[in-house]
């Protein structure tokens, strides 16, 4: 009877040993933008711990720093408007991950090869809302915002897309667009213009003298899962960091600082209160 009963349990411990153990789920939160990236770097870090399971929710940003200060996300990816008030104090430890450089982009056959800053303040606030009044064609002129779309933005002919490829593609086909578009999705399809004289790239954008960067963190709680600390960890290490460079996303180095020269600006004017007059916004 013993010896029955011993082999019972062998033959379940048996059973129980080739169940795989229920995988830990890991819940991302982005913004949309950063969707197709932080995809991609999840499915990665969950390649190399089997016991993980990453759940990828995008979000607007408001969103994010609610729910990963919650503790309904494990982490949150967004940018640096986490560092300053009242995000700031929402409880949330970041680490600085990776950067981005964008350039203003329009159609190859659109004439008009440079704006100034107040330029792209005035059409993105709604003040200019045509070509011509920048010296271009009599045509208006319908801006890619890159941005989540549940933002309030109650201006005219506001393109909303959270996709740089789909951008890109966008812009090529539409010849009254304008759109900041990353560096890395430039080609000859698009048509990058200077901003007060000075043409986009990486060095001119991290002097401050192009405004285009971008900076990515990632936010999380002090007693976040160990999980939450081993994927922004692996966002920082080689494999995670050419996961993000394959969406055009440069990691920073451990330790360095988030460059305070360059200038955040193409993302600033998407957020100025307008008081032009609304017209219908399209969405895409």
């Amino acid at each position: 009877m013993r010896r029955y009963v011993f082999i019972m349990l062998m033959v379940c411990g048996l059973i129980f040993a080739a169940i795989p153990a229920r995988a830990e789920t890991l819940r991302i939160g982005c913004l949309r933008l950063d969707q197709l990236a932080i995809n991609a770097a999840g499915q990665a870090f969950a390649e190399q711990h089997t016991d993980v399971t990453a759940n990828v929710i995008p979000l607007p940003f408001d969103q994010l720093v609610q729910q990963a200060s919650s503790g309904k996300l494990d982490v949150a990816i967004l940018d640096r408007r986490i560092l300053v008030p009242p995000f700031k104090d929402m409880g949330l430890e970041t680490t600085p991950i990776a950067m981005e450089g964008f350039a203003f982009v329009v159609h190859p056959a659109n004439p008009i090869d440079e704006l100034s800053k107040q330029d792209l303040i005035s059409i993105y606030a709604g003040d200019i809302l045509n070509w011509k009044g920048v010296g271009g064609h009599d045509m208006l002129i319908h801006r890619y915002r890159i941005d989540a779309p549940e933002a309030p933005y109650p201006s005219a002919f506001i393109l909303l897309s959270n996709n740089h490829g789909y951008t890109r593609h966008m812009v090529f086909k539409n010849h009254p667009a304008l759109a900041a578009l990353s560096l890395g999705y430039l080609d000859g399809t698009v048509k990058p213009l200077k901003i007060d004289g000075v043409s986009p790239s990486m060095q001119t954008i991290l002097t401050g003298d192009y405004p285009g960067l971008r900076v990515l963190l990632a936010a999380r709680m002090a007693k976040a899962p160990q999980d939450a600390v081993n994927f922004i960890e692996f966002l920082k290490a080689s494999q995670g960091a050419s996961v993000l460079g394959e969406y055009g996303l440069i990691p920073l180095p451990e330790g360095s600082p988030i460059p305070t020269r360059a200038s955040g600006f193409a993302f600033n004017i998407f957020r100025q209160p307008s008081q032009a007059p609304t017209e219908k916004t399209h969405k895409e």
